[in-house]
């Protein structure tokens, strides 16, 4: 049976191994992260562990982005086959514990499949970036189901028990929201466990006993939802909106959720934020009152009914809206987990016995077959970010960011024609507040080298006057990058008018002047900053320690063009040219078109240097493998190695052979 489940499941949601990446964190997350998209290196992995990825630690999730790259290839299809057959195994594992929870085969494979095809599970599986529902679903399963066998023999088993600790630790380091995972294992204590009854002097009297011995388990959700709040806190994406308006959030979301589980249609990844009225939030909480009466009243006769409901409450809580976390109140993904509880409540609820059992039979497999044709119905929205996009304008034609991702997505297939046009249309329905995400996005496009569609996106608003410091900055970056030294001029001026303290645009502005020519107004600019990394600047090279800030900063691409430039003005410069391409040729994150200007860097500065040019050399070498001509790194290696060592530099030279073994292998080196 649990074969079959798995091949059912599978099947469904096999189309979407043809899906393309979407942009919709997919970028961020796997297709421009240059730690995942190198397969499983220890860089990748010390990286994975040692830094927040969009607000959130979640090295598991990276760890596992990485295994498919060194598995399955870079391709958008590897990414998605491992979600289809998580989420198939998911079902697997919910299959097994209802089948051992409720002693019944029927319930269980209804149950587990029920969940499993469900339109509302569509986001999780179908989007690369949904791997956090369903790695974290993965050990959150895995840890129930160890935390039962930790009592499978009438007594605790402590070895059961942190096995099961462990694997919610591998759970909350895939998605932050496990954080209430304790409280779900006392309910499990209730129901199926019974070890408490759910009322009475056997409830005062275990209930401490029963929390006090889940230590470990609180423990890890305080140190995972500290780390979430800390980590949006830190990119200002924690909603700290008002009380009133967060509480009001939680019946309505849950009472969402509810009638989208039971007629799951107009189903959508950006939803708007929902009317929390008066009458509207008092509706919501008349429906979960009543609900949550007749599960407290129905504790005794079916405990299941309440563990049920409250495991849905208490795993949609940390995503309910009563803490925000980013942008999205509400989404589809919010269900993957707490929908098991909506499952779960029915276990008592079915009639046993021959009697009735074929209306039963029919009814289960009649609603399998209607949620597996809706979900069948629905996956094709996540082709691709057209697709997505599409269906975000069809629920809502007005849409900020659905018009602002499908027309970027537009301008990539090449037809910047309509892209340019739902530029303009999101600008015609623009606010305030969206002035300044025209400005982000540009701003994030011109960083990464993206500088024309960045132009595009804020041709419509520029010469307007709400046109903000960021958006005519951001502008002005966008001509810098391309070369426009007069527009670039003028638009970081007029930033700098609206914004005087904005040292990021000045120091561009000083770029511009020095680019351009007009060194006199660049040192003038200068003399105007208040922050500033390095010495004085008097001339373009001063400026390299802030393109060092803009590389590590992941805005290479960026970057890249600062360094190139100055290079080429700087031609003669041999220790300029040096830490141009060292920086270069030993970072896997550096652009593809880097590598071959920053082995001419290299040669030049060998030929520009002193009689002995060993450092220079070794440089050369680091730039030769990166370029993937080891044969020759390994002679030019050699030859700096030897040369250091008549300078009489042991250490240098001790570096080069740790770095020539590297290149014997096939291997360039790396910091």
């Amino acid at each position: 049976m649990a074969l079959l489940l798995f091949a059912v499941t599978l099947a469904l949601y096999w189309p979407a191994t043809g899906y393309d990446f979407v942009s919709l964190d997919d970028s961020a997350y796997v297709r421009d992260n240059p730690d995942v998209m190198e397969g499983l290196t220890w860089p990748g992995v010390k990286a994975a562990f040692g830094k927040m990825q969009e607000g959130l630690w979640i090295p598991m999730l990276n760890v596992a982005y990485m295994l498919d790259v060194e598995a399955l290839g870079p391709e958008p299809r590897g990414f998605h086959l491992v979600n289809i057959a998580l989420h198939a195994l998911n079902g697997v594992l919910f299959f097994i514990l209802l089948r051992r929870w409720t002693g019944s085969l029927g319930f269980a494979c209804w149950g587990a499949l029920i969940w499993a095809l469900h339109p509302l599970r569509v986001e999780s599986v179908a989007w690369i970036s949904g791997r956090k529902d369903v790695l974290s679903g993965f050990f959150f399963l895995l840890c129930l189901w160890a935390y039962a066998r930790s009592f499978a023999e009438g007594r605790r088993s402590r070895g059961w028990a942190w096995a099961s600790a462990g694997l919610l630790a591998l759970g909350l380091m895939s998605k932050s929201t496990l954080m209430a995972t304790p409280l779900l294992l006392l309910l499990l204590d209730i129901w199926p466990l019974k070890r408490m009854r759910p009322e009475g002097a056997d409830f005062r009297a275990k209930l401490p006993r029963l929390v006090a011995e889940k230590w470990m388990f609180w423990l890890l959700g305080l140190i995972s939802g500290a780390l979430a709040v800390g980590g949006h806190a830190a990119r200002e994406s924690l909603n700290t909106g008002d009380a009133w308006t967060r509480l009001a959030r939680v019946p309505i979301h849950l009472v969402h959720y509810l009638w989208k589980t039971v007629w799951p249609s107009g189903l959508n990844v950006l939803y708007g934020d929902l009317d929390v009225a008066g009458g509207t939030v008092a509706g919501a909480g008349l429906v979960l009152a009543a609900i949550t009466g007749a599960a407290w009243f129905a504790r005794r006769r079916w405990p299941a009914f309440a563990v049920g409901w409250l495991w849905y409450v208490v795993l949609l809580l940390p995503v309910s809206g009563l803490v925000g976390f980013g942008a999205q109140s509400r989404a589809d993904r919010y269900t993957y987990l707490p929908a098991m509880g909506l499952v779960l409540l029915l276990a008592q609820a079915m009639p046993a016995g021959a009697r009735g059992r074929r209306a039963r039979i029919a009814a289960g497999v009649a609603s399998i077959l209607a949620v597996g044709v809706l979900t069948a119905r629905h996956l094709p929205v996540w082709t691709n970010s057209g697709t997505l996009f599409a269906r975000v304008l069809e629920a809502d034609p007005f849409h900020f960011q659905g018009m602002m991702n499908r027309g970027i997505w537009l301008w990539e297939q090449g037809e910047t024609g309509p892209a340019e046009e739902t530029f303009r249309q999101a600008w015609s329905r623009s606010t305030p507040g969206r002035v300044a995400a025209m400005g982000d996005d540009a701003c994030r496009l011109a960083l990464n080298g993206r500088a024309r569609l960045a132009q595009a996106v804020l041709e419509p608003i520029v010469n307007a006057p709400e046109a903000s410091a960021l958006v005519h900055g951001s502008y002005g970056m966008a001509c810098l990058h391309e070369g426009e030294w007069d527009e670039a001029i003028r638009h970081l001026n007029r930033a700098l008018a609206l914004d005087p303290q904005s040292s990021r645009f000045r120091i561009q502005l000083i770029r511009a002047y020095f680019e351009s020519g007009e060194e006199e107004n660049a040192r003038a600019q200068a003399a105007l900053l208040t922050e500033w990394p390095g010495g004085n600047i008097q001339s373009s090279v001063d400026l390299f320690p802030y393109y060092l800030l803009l590389w590590r900063d992941r805005s290479r691409p960026y970057a890249w063009t600062c360094f190139r430039r100055l290079a080429e003005r700087e031609a003669e410069n041999a220790a300029l040219l040096n830490a141009i391409a060292w920086r270069v040729a030993t970072d896997r994150r550096s652009p593809a078109e880097s590598i071959p200007l920053a082995l001419a860097f290299a040669g030049r500065a060998v030929e520009l240097a002193a009689e002995e040019p060993a450092a220079a050399m070794d440089t050369l070498a680091a730039a030769q493998a990166a370029g993937g001509d080891f044969e020759k790194a390994v002679a030019t290696g050699e030859r700096a190695m030897a040369l250091a060592m008549r300078q009489g530099d042991s250490a240098l030279a001790e570096r080069i052979e740790g770095r020539l073994r590297l290149y014997r292998q096939g291997k360039p080196h790396r910091e």
